[in-house]
């Protein structure tokens, strides 16, 4: 089910998402920001922030910002 992203989906996501940035090979965001600035920046700032989950379980996320 795809749907808006909510706090707790994203603190299910957050070991994916520091797996992610740490590796530094797709988005370039600091390796060492926190779960709470990674919140901020996936999140708060773009218009939209989606995940996808099934069975309860986060399988991917996307947001939507301005160009």
């Amino acid at each position: 089910m795809i749907r808006e992203m909510s706090k707790s989906n994203f603190v299910s996501f957050w070991p994916t998402f520091s797996a992610v940035i740490q590796a530094q090979e797709t988005y370039a965001f600091d390796p060492e920001m926190t779960m709470e600035q990674a919140f901020s920046v996936w999140c708060e700032l773009p218009l939209k922030t989606y995940v996808y989950t099934e069975n309860d379980i986060v399988l991917g996320s996307y947001y939507i910002k301005p160009n």
